[in-house]
Parts: C-alpha cells; sequence; structure tokens
C-alpha cells in the first residue's frame, strides 16, 4: 500500500495521511495535534489535484464529512462557516476540492481526528494525484486544551513529491532484524531475512492448506491492522507439494479473498 504523509504547519499542526486502498479509493486520515499547544476544531480540507479531468467523477464518504464540492480552480469554501477565504487564498488560488467535516462550532461536535474515503465512479485513484499539490485547513474554536478557544485558524502547505518509500519492517523471517521470509540479514524480501525493505506481491497460495498464523484485525476499509514489530504478513505458505489452494481466507470485518487473488501488503503479506 503507498501512503503520503505530511503536515500542515501553523496556529495549530494537521497530520494528513493519505493511503491507497485495496479497492482503488484513498484513504484520507487527518489528525489535530497538540505541538503548538494549541488544539482546533477541523472544519474542512482544501485540495488540488494534478489530473483536473478527475474531479466530475469524484465523491468523499465519512462519518463526519457533511459536504463536498469539486471544481477546477473554484473553490473557496464548502458552506458559509467554512471557507479558505483571505491571505492564504492569495498565496495558494482557489482550489480544486473541499470536503467539510462536522458542523459549525464546537456544541455539537468537536473534530479533531477524522477519515475520509475519495473514490472515483470509473478511475482508479492512487497518491500521485496529490504529489506536490497544494491542500489547505480551516479550522474554528482554537485554543488551549482546557482554555479559551475563541480562535480560528487557516493554514496550508504542500503536500511531498514523492510517496513514503514502502519500507520499514518485513515479515517476520528466521533470519536476523525482521526482514521477510528467508535466512539471512540485509534488506527485506522473500529469501533474505532481516533488515527493512520495500513489500513483496503476494499472489496465491500454495498447496491445498493455509495456516493462519496469526489473528489480526481488518479495517472496515480492508486495511490490515499492522501485527507485532509493525509486520503485516499473516501467513504461513506450505509450498511442500506445489498443489494450488482451492478455498478461501475471510479477514475479520468479512472481506474474501479467493484463490487466485493478488494480495500485497506493506511486508509481503495482506
Amino acid at each position: 500500500m503507498t501512503v503520503l504523509n505530511f503536515s500542515l504547519s501553523g496556529d495549530v499542526v494537521i497530520q494528513v495521511t493519505i493511503t491507497e486502498m485495496l479497492n482503488n479509493a484513498l484513504q484520507f486520515d487527518l489528525v489535530v495535534t497538540s505541538e503548538t499547544g494549541s488544539i482546533g476544531d477541523l472544519n474542512g480540507l482544501f485540495f488540488d489535484v494534478a489530473d483536473e479531468s478527475l474531479l466530475d467523477g469524484m465523491t468523499a464518504t465519512g462519518a463526519d464529512v457533511t459536504g463536498m464540492i469539486f471544481k477546477a480552480n473554484d473553490v473557496t469554501k464548502v458552506d458559509n462557516y467554512n471557507n479558505i477565504r483571505g491571505e492564504l487564498l492569495q498565496d495558494l488560488g482557489k482550489f480544486d476540492g473541499g470536503v467539510q467535516f462536522g458542523t459549525a462550532g464546537i456544541a455539537e461536535d468537536d473534530i479533531r481526528e477524522t477519515s475520509f474515503i475519495l473514490d472515483h465512479d470509473s478511475v482508479d485513484l492512487t497518491v500521485d494525484l496529490f504529489l506536490g499539490m497544494d491542500f489547505a485547513a480551516r479550522l474554528t474554536s482554537v485554543g488551549p486544551e482546557g482554555g479559551a478557544r475563541d480562535g480560528s485558524s487557516k493554514i496550508g502547505g504542500q503536500a511531498p513529491t514523492e510517496p513514503d518509500d514502502g519500507g520499514g519492517t518485513g515479515d517476520p523471517g528466521d533470519g536476523g532484524g525482521t526482514g521477510g521470509p528467508g535466512d539471512g540479514g540485509g534488506t527485506g524480501g522473500p529469501g533474505d531475512g532481516g533488515g527493512t525493505g520495500d513489500p513483496d506481491t503476494v499472489n496465491i497460495a500454495n498447496d491445498d492448506s493455509m495456516t493462519v498464523s496469526k489473528n489480526e484485525g481488518f479495517s472496515d476499509f480492508g486495511l490490515a491492522d499492522p501485527l507485532d514489530n509493525f509486520a503485516f504478513g499473516l501467513l504461513d505458505n506450505d509450498t511442500a507439494d506445489g498443489a494450488l489452494y482451492t478455498g478461501t481466507i475471510t479477514a475479520v470485518a468479512g472481506q474474501t479473498f479467493t484463490d487466485g487473488m493478488i494480495v500485497t501488503g506493506s511486508g509481503g503479506g495482506f
């Protein structure tokens, strides 16, 4: 899974994580941190995209999403209380899209962490759509935790021009460190054991049986939760007789992986 991580910084800091999902949509995770000493109620996220022709088919869904708008170089607000006008707009220009969260003020909600799914009706979305693009966020009820939160903030910045490298720790093996299955050191991946490395693709299980080596939950969006040491491998595959596995594997959230499906992960597993 390819991931794009970055922060928007100002009076408050928002950590933004964009993850490519198995169903070819993108998951956005937003967290308002307290590292500046102030927090805020997140009202909306605004962004540009690399391919404006995709805007017409986009949809944003999430538990806190209360509005959205997609229009090339013409987005300054989603609702009257959720706008990005002012000095920041002069610096970054109008945006291609905006997603609104919750309601005005903190009487009904105080959104400091939220997620949403960005999907398209006919095209697979990747993080490439947002590499180097402008982003901005609108917050109200800004102030110190437990203190007077009577401020507001509009913060912006640019996403990185490259996604995360996808390294991290590999599947548990029997070699040094936490690399892919194998018996040596060095970088991860099948056959050489410890260290770190890029994930490998899992195609189909071998043999006529498959052993689940650890029970682990799956998110509602089909993303695997990491195992111990942040490894993602879930299966020990017996390759002794070369026969293809003919059953199914069912994730905790109910998503079924069938014989022949290509499954990828951060360490060579789901």
